[in-house]
């Protein structure tokens, strides 16, 4: 991937550690990937399951939750790609499974997904996170924390309650749920991504294996009714034996990416054939996904992954990194003359990786 930019990038690699997660992972790794793919391993920062990481605007501070525990790590990187904890802090709530900036990027608002609560952290003046300052219970079972770019509220998809709310955030960092919106029952919202040019939320369901779009009015509640709603399994497959992972735009924001893993949940194999990241395109107009095509992800359990688009003096390409947990691997994929996503080097190998982040150089 990286011999397309022509440079040296560092990926940094979260990964699960423990044996409730029959994890292989040893914490977060930085590795460098040079201009003919070649990987070293540049720095670790051994801890407990840094499940999912948030870099720093200057990228010199990597914030990571520890899944399963109850801490958020701010974890400082150089230049040559070694790690230092900076800090870490206690967040009052269970299972971290998302962190976000907010819109001023003064505060980092985490999701805690087993006890139903969000907690915000201020940003201090070197990069790292403060003390816990507000704790918002009452919730089921939050996965994610986006911003709406809008309304500059946090929108929070809760497994549990089935159902995106909406959460402002205050000057002080205290948070409120202000509204929200419902999905169908027992679909698992996980994940979103925002569509504010066309008003539109489309939003990852985890356990029915699709995704509904909604329309997004920031101050208006009776304008966010479901407008849409597709699979993201090729026909056939039973979504029980599924669950979906990771929603993300193209850069370029005229495509949708999302993830499937097999298996019904973490406890079971998955496999043994590849699992799949399918490709939507997005209607100009209506901003519907439609057009699926269903790529391997070229290993079992592709929790998270990345996107890229390049231009350059060949054309335009595009690229997945893609982190598949139960086999142990990140593949590096490059989209080829028939529209197949295929690798552009040996897989990356790594214990259990559950996020992973490009930092160019």
């Amino acid at each position: 991937m990286s011999s397309i930019r022509g440079a040296s990038r560092r990926l940094l690699v979260g990964c699960r550690t423990t044996a409730d997660r029959q994890a292989r992972g040893t914490g977060l790794c930085c590795f460098r990937v040079g201009p003919k793919n070649d990987v070293s391993l540049a720095g670790e920062y051994v801890c407990e399951n840094p499940s999912y990481l948030l870099l720093s605007p200057d990228r010199r501070v990597v914030h990571t939750v520890h899944g399963d525990g109850h801490a958020v790590s701010s974890v400082g990187m150089d230049d040559s790609g070694a790690l230092h904890v900076l800090s870490s802090q206690d967040l009052g709530g269970r299972n971290p499974v998302h962190l976000s900036f907010d819109a001023t990027a003064r505060w980092v608002v985490v999701a805690n997904h087993a006890d139903g609560s969000l907690t915000s952290l201020p940003v201090e003046a070197d990069g790292t996170l403060g003390p816990a300052r507000a704790h918002l219970g009452g919730l089921s079972g939050p996965h994610q924390v986006v911003v709406d770019p809008v309304s500059e509220h946090v929108l929070v998809p809760d497994k549990g309650a089935d159902t995106v709310w909406e959460v402002q955030i205050a000057e002080d960092g205290s948070l409120t749920v202000v509204g929200g919106i419902h999905t169908t029952q027992g679909s698992g919202p996980r994940h979103l991504v925002v569509d504010s040019d066309r008003g539109l939320l489309h939003v990852l369901e985890e356990l029915s294996c699709t995704i509904s779009t909604h329309a997004w009015c920031p101050g208006r509640p009776g304008h966010r009714e479901a407008v849409g709603r597709v699979s993201t399994l090729q026909p056939g497959l039973v979504a029980s034996q599924w669950r979906a992972s990771e929603i993300l735009w193209s850069p370029s924001r005229t495509r949708l990416f999302a993830g499937n893993r097999s298996g019904a949940g973490d406890s079971t194999p998955g496999g043994p054939d590849d699992d799949t990241i399918v490709e939507y395109a997005v209607h100009p107009f209506s901003g519907l996904p439609g057009s699926p095509r269903w790529h391997s992800s070229h290993g079992i359990r592709p929790r998270h992954f990345s996107v890229d688009e390049v231009n350059h003096a060949q054309g335009h390409e595009v690229l997945l990194t893609v982190a598949n947990e139960r086999s142990d691997t990140i593949a590096t994929l490059r989209r080829d003359s028939d529209g197949e996503f295929t690798p552009t080097a040996d897989p990356i190998r790594t214990g259990s990786p559950t996020c992973v982040v490009w930092v160019d150089e």
